[in-house]
């Protein structure tokens, strides 16, 4: 079939729609997870490790629960003590454990 300025129509429904087009240089990448911790850890060399805490409900027993988990990130300055709350965003893999790199304080504890 045909439009009326003669153009076919055949397959236009496989074509992309437009959230997929690319605008830009890294416009495919999705953007970097950040999370809010606390420092529980500095015994590495440039490295700290971060406790982020997360609240869920759960709708059948209609509570809050709170988890942690802990994640290792990339302290370029060695800035951070054991106390500090902090900014951490995600990152091309480091190391093994590390994919987290240290984005600035939320709390600094007093020097």
């Amino acid at each position: 079939s045909t439009q009326s300025n003669g153009q076919s129509t055949w397959g236009a429904h496989r074509l992309r729609p437009s959230f997929f087009v690319k605008h830009g240089r890294d416009s495919n990448k999705m953007p970097a997870l950040e999370l809010v911790g606390k420092v529980i850890g500095t015994a590495m060399q440039k490295t700290v490790r971060v406790k982020v805490d997360r609240y869920y409900w759960d709708p059948l027993l209609k509570k809050l629960y709170k988890k942690h988990k802990n994640f290792m990130a990339h302290d370029e300055g060695e800035q951070c003590i054991v106390g500090d709350k902090v900014l951490i965003r995600e990152c091309r893999p480091l190391s093994r454990n590390k994919h987290f790199t240290f984005s600035h304080w939320i709390n600094k504890i007093p020097r």
